[in-house]
């Protein structure tokens, strides 16, 4: 197995961004204190590949990558805990999308766009799949059309 270990390291933009995903995302920031991979060469398709993070810290906002829209900007003010406390949205949530509830809470809004997140990331790998799945059956056919040609 081989081990690639990372210490004290500030993740690059444009590896957290992940340009090439659709998911409905992006990374603002993010630091880490150590990351371990570990890949067992050996048995790759037996085993696992196991990544190991300590002391991760990312924080993410909502972003349209298909359109280019991101959410408002972010303000890197405030305590920087775990957001919400100073009677704004929660983290994540652009204030113009949080609607106080009656009881004044922002629970059910935050709850209904982290579900509305997760179904368009489905919605994304789901097509994503099917796309590679798609192109699998291309490259086989052409595969046995060109074994066939010279039969």
């Amino acid at each position: 197995s081989l081990n690639v270990p990372a210490v004290n390291a500030e993740l690059t933009r444009r590896a957290y961004e992940a340009p090439n995903l659709a998911v409905p995302f992006r990374v603002v920031e993010g630091k880490f204190e150590s990351f371990q991979v570990d890949v067992p060469w050996t048995r790759i398709t037996s085993r696992p590949v196991v990544l190991r993070a300590r002391g991760l810290r990312i924080i993410v906002e909502p972003y349209d990558h298909l359109n280019g829209r991101g959410a408002q900007q972010h303000d890197g003010g405030g305590g920087g805990g775990g957001g919400g406390e100073d009677g704004g949205p929660p983290q994540g949530i652009r204030r113009g999308d949080a609607v106080r509830s009656t009881d004044g809470g922002h629970a059910d809004v935050a709850m209904r766009k982290r579900r509305e997140r997760r179904s368009q990331t489905l919605h994304y790998a789901d097509e994503s799949r099917r796309r590679a799945n798609d192109l699998r059956k291309l490259a086989a056919m052409d595969s046995d059309e060109g074994g066939e040609g010279g039969a």
